[in-house]
């Protein structure tokens, strides 16, 4: 009677642990199967951005081969460097508003 209570407890045991990895590799597929999804989905955004861009830049290549850049002469005012001007590429040192004896 005692081994038969030792043999189902040790059975209860084996199905118990059974049923554990059962679970954990259920739970490892459903993971697996969702990252999966989530790679395919990154890899099609990914490849239509290069189709993008690829059209993109053939397009650039087409105009430009249409419409080359204007070369202005040395001389044209936009070939001039833009005078400094105080305000923007040397601003004026800040005032101070200590009090001086007198004042």
């Amino acid at each position: 009677m005692i081994g038969l209570l030792i043999a189902g407890f040790a059975g209860l045991i084996i199905v118990i642990y059974a049923t554990d990895l059962i679970v954990k590799a259920r739970a490892r597929a459903r993971r697996l199967r969702r990252m999966s999804g989530r790679l395919a989905a990154a890899a099609a955004r990914a490849e239509q951005q290069h189709r993008q861009r690829q059209a993109a830049s053939s397009a650039s290549r087409a105009l430009t081969s249409v419409l080359p850049a204007i070369n202005r002469p040395p001389g044209d005012p936009a070939h001039r460097p833009v005078p400094p001007t105080p305000d923007r590429d040397h601003p004026r040192p800040a005032r101070s508003r200590a009090r001086t004896p007198g004042s």
